[in-house]
């Protein structure tokens, strides 16, 4: 049996274990063995549905949130990241081409150029040489693109995986609205990345930090309490308008919407922001926001800003912050599977199984 093993998705809701032949490393490539990769709520409908992924592009390997340690690496790209075998590594879920207008100015995950129309390392197909680009396999071939991010050595592979969400946080939670000392946070969504914006505001000073979420997500609203955040708040029992409003009566500096296809959180967003606050907007809808105040946020001088993506330095952090807080991350794990049982990890995540709640799912790819 070939050391070399993937979880290969040939079509919609689809895939099967497939073995490789080793690769041939270049120089300017490393091979990394991986130890696990992260499951992202966007590979729910990114697995499942058709629209997203042409059939031509099929077969390919998904997962963008994997680590692993190196295991063979070119002398050029070992130069390059001043990286050896052994080290372990996070890998950037984009390859970058490192001259688009983008990439020059510091938003290579908005790569548009040289990298080419598949830049997303889970939408690669097999076809594009060396073929094993997604996490979700025991090996990756990091490229002359790939971007490294090395790991402390005291980090387990598992718990770095978290890498991906907590660089969200980073960067929608702090980076963008500029968090810093004595702000007042508010995170609409309490999913991995939702929770993950509270927790990196209170580690860059936050005074106050809260999350919400529904009835049905009180698992998740459990662990926000438990991992430090101010207030939990179901918003299928209680207005959040009145709850957070009445404990911020000017209302709050920065509010964060990181629910997805609902708009009427925008309004709410308004509502409990500050004057000159700032509402920063990571869910994607799919629609038009109908009823947005606008005339509200005009008056109130709000800044309204959309994320997407991360970029290097804050996955940078992210790591920096997995390792040195006291908070015990760890918690945001709630299932750990094997590779050969990534499809079942992609239903927990999506609350298909029952008597399962996840929140943050990550596949054993060791």
């Amino acid at each position: 049996m070939s050391d070399v093993r993937a979880m290969v998705q040939t079509a919609p809701g689809v895939m099967e274990l497939r073995e490789f032949e080793r690769p041939t490393i270049r120089d300017d490539q490393a091979l990394i063995r991986l130890e696990a990769c992260g499951v992202c709520g966007s590979d729910i409908s990114i697995f499942r549905a058709s629209g997203h992924t042409p059939p031509s592009d099929f077969p390919l390997i998904r997962g963008h949130e994997p680590v692993g340690l190196i295991e063979e690496i070119g002398e050029v790209l070992a130069r390059r990241h001043n990286l050896k075998p052994g080290d372990r590594v996070a890998v950037d879920p984009f390859l970058r081409c490192g001259s688009c207008p983008n990439c020059l100015s510091g938003r290579g995950e908005l790569c548009s150029g040289g990298a080419g129309q598949h830049n997303t390392l889970s939408a690669i197909p097999l076809r594009v040489a060396p073929g094993l680009w997604g996490g979700f396999a025991t090996h990756l071939v990091a490229t002359a693109q790939t971007v490294l991010y090395p790991v402390p050595p005291e980090v387990s592979g598992t718990l770095a995986a978290l890498f991906n969400a907590m660089g969200a946080g980073v960067k929608w939670g702090v980076d963008v609205p500029g968090t810093t000392i004595g702000s007042r946070v508010v995170v609409l969504g309490c999913g991995q990345r939702g929770i993950a914006c509270a927790l990196a505001a209170l580690e860059a000073g936050a005074e106050f930090g809260a999350v919400t979420g529904l009835g049905r997500d009180a698992h998740k609203l459990a662990l926000a309490d438990e991992l430090g955040v101010h207030l939990a708040v179901d918003v299928d029992q209680v207005d959040i308008k009145e709850v957070i409003l009445d404990l911020q009566p000017s209302g709050v500096d920065i509010v964060i919407d990181t629910t997805p296809k609902t708009t009427g959180t925008l309004a709410d967003a308004v509502a409990i922001a500050t004057t000159g606050g700032s509402i920063v907007v990571a869910g994607l809808k799919g629609r038009l926001a109908d009823g947005f105040p606008v005339d509200e946020m005009v008056r109130k001088e709000i800044v309204l800003r959309g994320v997407l993506g991360v970029g290097a330095d804050q996955y940078r952090r992210a790591i920096s912050m997995i390792a040195s807080t006291t908070r015990p991350l760890h918690r945001l794990q709630t299932h750990v599977v094997p590779l050969e049982k990534v499809t079942y990890g992609i239903d927990v995540l999506a609350g298909d199984v029952e008597g399962e709640h996840a929140l943050n799912v990550v596949v054993d790819t060791a």
